[in-house]
């Protein structure tokens, strides 16, 4: 495997089968380090996705590749406008469809789609690395993900389970519901 990405916001990637991959990124923020070398070292198609006002006022002033396509939607496990909480403080763009200290209590409406509505609407059938950083809405999307059943050869996920007193339990209910490898 080989690290992409930055010390806090990166991922392992298993390489050896990379080959012009189709990445699905949610949860851009302000580092696309990761996406960004993807693209450089496997001339990856990267397909990223954040509803969060600042980081698409953040993507605008990016030097960004031609493989790199943006698109302002969240993920979620239903299609249609979400309410999604801002953060706090300004100089923070880490939002969420999830209630929690740190964050505006008034949500703004963002539009999200399911991850078998985006592959379609994309006219994809299979993705090769689905990066997801969604600050706590992985609990209610990655099962929506497994019951779909589509073809993802690697999943980077990065699990916030200190957001909820019941956390760890979640964790382990999300991580029962996966098929066997």
């Amino acid at each position: 495997t080989t690290w992409y990405g930055g010390e806090h916001t990166g991922f392992a990637v298993y390489t050896k089968k990379l080959n012009n991959p189709i990445v699905y990124s949610f949860g851009v923020g302000t580092d696309i380090s990761f996406d960004n070398e993807l693209i450089k070292n496997h001339n990856a198609k990267v397909f990223a996705f954040d509803p969060t006002p600042g980081s698409i006022k953040w993507l605008e002033t990016q030097n960004i590749s031609e493989n790199f396509v943006f698109s302002p939607v969240g993920i979620s496990d239903k299609d249609g406008v979400e309410q999604f909480f801002l953060p706090e403080d300004g100089n923070c763009v880490s939002a969420s469809t999830v209630v929690r200290n740190g964050l505006k209590r008034t949500p703004i409406d963002v539009p999200m789609k399911r991850l078998a509505t985006l592959l379609q609407e994309n006219n994809h059938t299979s993705i090769d690395i689905l990066k997801i950083d969604i600050e706590g809405s992985e609990f209610s999307v990655v099962p929506d993900i497994l019951k779909s059943n589509l073809n993802i050869d690697q999943l980077c996920l990065e699990v916030h389970d200190r957001f909820f007193d019941n956390g760890k339990q979640m964790l382990k209910e999300m991580l029962d519901t996966a098929p066997e490898m």
